[in-house]
């Protein structure tokens, strides 16, 4: 059963590789540079969600960490293109 797969893999690595490969290069991708002031208050949000989880519940916990994950995206962004203030 495995030897179409192999087969198949064989055929393309001697045939020149895999075809529309992704580039190696971020910003070809369309990938945005790493912003460590978001991930350091995401990571804040999610500790303190962490905290609030058993003494607020659930909901409340989870309330607060859309509220503080929230705070700083740009509101005039359209959806999907969030950028970090």
């Amino acid at each position: 059963m495995s030897i179409l797969p192999a087969s198949w893999l064989r055929y393309e690595a001697l045939a020149g590789g895999w075809r529309n490969a992704v580039p190696d290069d971020a910003t070809a991708r369309g990938e945005h540079r790493f912003h460590a002031g978001a991930f350091l208050w995401v990571s804040a949000d999610l500790l303190v969600q962490i905290v609030l989880i058993n003494r607020a519940g659930f909901v409340l916990s989870q309330a607060v960490l859309f509220a503080l994950s929230s705070v700083y995206w740009d509101s005039s962004c359209a959806a999907g293109t969030f950028r970090w203030r």
